[in-house]
Order: structure tokens, then C-alpha cells, then sequence
């Protein structure tokens, strides 16, 4: 293993060569069945319908617009009933938010590290070979639509789960990203909580199936409605299903009315990202702010109805009048400029309200509040209120959200930012763009970088400036006795995602300060400094003169 890694990445070329393509393999047709998947999908359907009433709930109120659990028809009008844009509004910055501490756009949110199964001595050089790998990577992602997408997933994210789907987009777009509605995906729980098998259902168009999946082998009955009606739609079942025996995916699809099975491909690494905010016990499906913040939300919907009523009532009051046959209450129009006519004049008068709603003012800034809480949508009071936000104050917003959310955001790194980086290595890597290496954690493995790390890392370097500054109270003699001084700048750099072509490694530190002794030997010596004959001493990199 330690050689395998030694061997593939110290030949790395600095600009990787283009082969041809190597798509995935396809597998044997009779060693996967129709029947059996089908089987699995309507029992992943039918575990899903029972999140269906609360996930519809929380997108009515939340995510109108990609609600689509409910009837749905195109130019449908989804925000009838919302009389408060507090939670719609919240949700969008949560998803902001999450992806601009995870994932920033246009810059490097982590870098390919050196594996647990590389040798420590090797670990400083294959970390160099990587970075370039690491800028390669991250070019392409830019390029591609993975900022949109993303943030559409995390949108769902915000009620639970956001399925995302990443395939590749052939030469032109080698990454192509799809944040999927989750009214169209089911998943299927895997041991230890894991998602590993994803479903999806769709109706395609007949003349769209051979564009669609071009290796694929329709039915006759299918092909043959294909050439009497193209428009003609039909019901296709997308897979991703795990086969533990072999450790690989297969992406399979399905017509399901004929119970055939069309295509299948096989893949060392998923296509399919299932983040999900929170998991209860037992559930596979996730549980995300709408839904904690949905008792809330509603009230909050409903205190502001009222609100408007009784504004309502307040422009235009309540009245009270008498049919005298002249006058007829049932058909007056009340209104500016109106002429009412009246037999006497008490036979109209204004109704005297019972109350005043001005209660609701108050409850309403609180439920608002406490609206944006759950959602993470909250600045941390006093210091980054102002206009002007310092280094510092960043960084405490980013540990207040990290202390509100810590457990989440770890799991969003297993499940999402972890699964994309490792898709889009394979996707690379089969087109030739990258080297063959394999994102798996043992010969390479992924460190993040985005802005919630650096929060982390910059917490563990205030640390040691404070250790340091207290610990030079000491003395300098006691300091290094107690403290590794040597090791301090390579810690740092680490920390302060330093490039590893600019950090020495261990043997370029030794080879340094045998340099320097030697100098300082020869100098107190009186004898000649290395260098050329007639000229000045021969200056050592990174070392002063005396």
C-alpha cells in the first residue's frame, strides 16, 4: 500500500495528459433482475409516504415555490395562504449561509492531503504532488453549475433532507450537477444510518429516452410506441443501488410498467449526495430547521393574518344597519366617494369593537425571531451589529454558529462536501484530466479549508499565541525545555493552510541547521565561510548573517 502511494503519486506530470474516456463498466444483464428492484422501490415509496403530510407542511409554509408534494402544474400559485415572508426569507439565508462556510464560491474550499496509510516521511512531498491535482480539481468545479445546484440542496436541506445528483456532462462540461425535489426521490435506509441506495421516479418523454440514456436497451413494446407517438410519456426508475459484495454502485434504469431493466452501469464511487441536517433513531429521512421551527412558523403565519385584519377593520371599520326599504345592507358598497341613501339617519351607524389587537406587535417580533433562530439567520449580538465587521468578530459569528450547529455541519462534511469532492476525483480521473489516485481516505484524503475550518484552526492558533506569550514570562531557557519550539512554524502553517511546497519538511530542516552549524563552526573558527574564493560568504536560505 505504502508503495503503491509512493510510486503513482511521485510520478505525477505537472500538466496530466487527456486519454480516451474510460466510462464505467457495465455489468452482466442477468446478474441484476428487474423484479427484486422494483420491489425495493415501492417499499422505499412507501416508507416515504408517511413523511409526506409533515414535508408537505413544512414546504407550504417555508419552500412554497418548490413544493411540488402537493398537486403541481406549471405557473401554479403557491403563496395564497403565506401571510408572513420571515420563514421564506430565512430559509434562503440558511442555505446561503451553510454554503458560504462550507463550500465558498470561487476559491478552494479544501485541498488533497496525503492519506493515514502514507508514510509519515512521505506525507510533506505527496502533499506538494497534490496541490496541483487540488487546483485542478477545484477549476473544474468552478466551472461547472455546482454553486447553483448546491444551493437549491441545501434549500431542501432546510427541511430535511436535499438529495443532489452529479454525473458526468460529457467533454464540454465534464460535471454536471442536479439538485433533485425530494417529492421524486426515495431512499433506502444502509447499515449504521448510512444512505447508500436512492431511487427516483420520472415521466419521459418517449422521444426522449434513447438522448437520454443512449447505451440503454428499451423493450420492443416501448420502442414501438416510441415511433407511433414520441410525445407519449412513460414512467422510468432511476436507481442507485449498493452491492456490498463487490463494494460498487449500480446505476440502473428501469421501465417500470414493463418491469424491464434497461441499463446498468457500475461505478466504484456514488453519483447520489444525501445530506440531511438531523437523524432520529431508526428514521432515514431527515429532520431540518422547518421542521423543529414549525409550530412557530404557523403561529407566526396565523398572529400575522390577524395582524392584517384588524388593520383592516381599523381603515375601514364594522357597521350596523336597518333594511327599511330604501337602505338594503346586503347590497351597500362601502367606499371612498360612496353615496348611501338613507330613510333616517340612524339607520346606518358604526359597530363598536370589543378590543384592540395590539398585542400581536409584540408577539409577532418575537415569533419572527425565533423564526430566524431556528433557521441560523441570526448575527451574534453586539460587536458584528455594526457596519464594519474586524477579523475577530467573523470569526466569533463563525464559532457561535458553529456551537448552534456543530453536530450538523459535521455531518454535512460526510455526507455532502466529502461525496462531491470524491465524485468529481473519479469523474476526472476516468477522463484522464487527473492522475489515477482514489479519493478513500487511506492513500488520499480530503482536508477542509472553507471558512468554518479556518474558524476551527484560527481557535487552536490564538491558543498557542497565548500559551506563547504567557510562556514568555519563563524565561526563553525554560520555553524550550517545556515546548518543541522547532516544530511551532510547520504547526502554524498547517494550521493557516499554508501551500506544502513552502513548508520545509524534516529533512530539509535537518540539512538547513546542519548549514548553520557548520558556518558557526567555522566562523568562531576564523576559517573561510563556503563561497567562492575572493567574495562574501555564501548566504544560507532562511538563515541571517551574524
Amino acid at each position: 500500500m505504502h508503495a503503491a502511494a509512493r510510486d503513482y503519486l511521485a510520478t505525477i506530470p505537472s500538466r496530466p495528459g487527456r486519454p480516451a474516456l474510460r466510462l464505467v463498466r457495465p455489468t452482466p444483464r442477468d446478474a441484476i433482475q428487474a423484479e427484486p428492484l422494483i420491489k425495493r422501490f415501492e417499499q422505499a415509496k412507501t416508507e416515504a409516504q408517511l413523511w409526506f403530510e409533515q414535508s408537505r407542511e413544512a414546504y407550504e409554509y417555508v419552500l412554497p415555490q418548490r413544493n411540488i408534494l402537493n398537486w403541481h402544474a406549471p405557473g401554479q400559485k403557491k403563496i395564497e395562504r403565506i401571510y408572513d415572508s420571515t420563514p421564506i426569507f430565512a430559509a434562503r439565508t440558511f442555505a446561503s449561509r451553510i454554503q458560504s462556510l462550507l463550500m465558498p464560491s470561487g476559491r478552494n474550499w479544501g485541498r488533497l492531503v496525503a492519506g493515514s496509510m502514507v508514510p509519515k516521511d512521505d506525507r510533506r512531498r505527496i502533499d506538494s504532488q497534490l496541490e496541483e491535482i487540488t487546483d485542478t480539481v477545484f477549476r473544474y468545479l468552478r466551472a461547472s453549475n455546482v454553486a447553483t445546484e448546491v444551493n437549491e440542496s441545501l434549500l431542501d436541506l432546510s427541511i430535511g433532507t436535499g438529495p443532489l445528483l452529479l454525473q458526468d456532462g460529457g467533454d464540454e462540461q465534464p460535471l454536471q450537477f442536479k439538485s433533485q425535489p425530494l417529492a421524486n426521490v426515495y431512499i433506502e435506509a444502509g447499515p449504521w444510518g448510512s444512505v447508500r441506495t436512492v431511487f427516483r421516479e420520472r415521466e419521459v418523454a418517449l422521444r426522449n429516452l434513447s438522448q437520454e440514456w443512449p447505451a440503454a436497451q428499451w423493450s420492443d413494446l416501448t420502442m414501438a410506441a416510441a415511433v407511433k407517438d414520441g410525445g407519449k410519456k412513460v414512467v422510468i426508475i432511476e436507481g442507485m443501488v449498493f452491492d456490498p459484495a463487490r463494494q460498487v454502485y449500480h446505476n440502473v434504469v428501469i421501465e417500470l410498467k414493463q418491469e424491464h431493466l434497461a441499463q446498468v452501469l457500475t461505478d466504484e464511487v456514488a453519483s447520489w449526495m444525501v445530506p440531511r441536517w438531523m437523524v432520529v433513531a431508526n428514521e432515514v429521512y431527515g429532520r431540518g430547521p422547518a421542521m423543529a421551527g414549525l409550530p412557530d412558523i404557523k403561529t407566526l403565519n396565523d398572529i400575522k393574518k390577524l395582524i392584517m385584519q384588524n388593520a383592516a377593520i381599523s381603515v375601514a371599520g364594522m357597521w350596523k344597519g336597518t333594511d327599511d326599504g330604501i337602505f338594503n345592507p346586503n347590497t351597500v358598497v362601502l367606499g371612498p366617494g360612496a353615496i348611501i341613501p338613507l330613510a333616517q339617519m340612524d339607520n346606518m351607524e358604526p359597530l363598536e369593537r370589543a378590543g384592540d389587537f395590539q398585542v400581536g406587535d409584540i408577539v409577532l417580533k418575537d415569533l419572527q425571531d425565533a423564526v430566524r433562530k431556528h433557521f441560523l439567520a441570526q448575527d451574534a449580538g453586539g460587536a458584528v451589529d455594526g457596519p464594519v465587521k474586524s477579523a475577530t468578530e467573523w470569526i466569533l459569528r463563525t464559532q457561535e454558529l458553529e456551537r448552534d450547529a456543530g453536530p450538523s455541519f459535521g455531518r454535512l462534511g460526510t455526507e455532502l462536501v466529502v461525496p462531491i469532492v470524491s465524485k468529481v476525483v473519479d469523474i476526472l480521473r476516468r477522463r484522464g484530466l487527473i492522475p489515477d489516485i482514489r479519493l478513500d481516505g487511506r492513500e488520499v484524503s480530503f482536508r477542509f479549508e472553507g471558512p468554518l475550518a479556518q474558524a476551527q484552526d484560527q481557535d487552536d492558533v490564538m491558543t498557542l499565541q497565548n500559551f506563547l506569550e504567557i510562556g514568555n514570562a519563563l524565561g526563553p531557557e525554560l520555553m524550550m525545555q517545556g515546548i518543541k519550539m522547532e516544530d511551532v512554524p510547520k504547526y502554524l502553517a498547517d494550521k493557516l493552510g499554508v501551500p506544502a511546497s513552502l513548508v520545509r519538511d524534516d529533512a530539509e530542516r535537518a540539512k538547513l541547521a546542519e548549514q548553520v552549524q557548520e558556518a558557526a563552526a567555522m566562523a568562531q573558527g576564523g576559517g573561510e565561510v563556503p563561497g567562492a574564493p575572493g567574495q562574501a560568504p555564501a548566504a544560507i536560505p532562511g538563515v541571517e548573517a551574524a
